[in-house]
């Protein structure tokens, strides 16, 4: 699903599976985090950050 509607950012709540999903694949990375929440962005084709933009 969020390939099919181009998602590039995802806020979650890190006691979740979707948290949990983000973290371990290689299209996700988290760009910021407290103990609750965090903020994952996705890579783009090359592999590289979009932070670093």
């Amino acid at each position: 699903m969020l390939e099919k509607y181009r998602v590039t950012a995802a806020v979650v709540d890190l006691g979740t599976q979707c948290a949990a999903l983000l973290r371990t694949s290689p299209e996700w990375e988290l760009a910021c985090g407290d103990r609750l929440n965090a903020i994952f962005l996705r890579r783009d084709v090359s592999g590289g950050s979009r932070a670093d933009r």
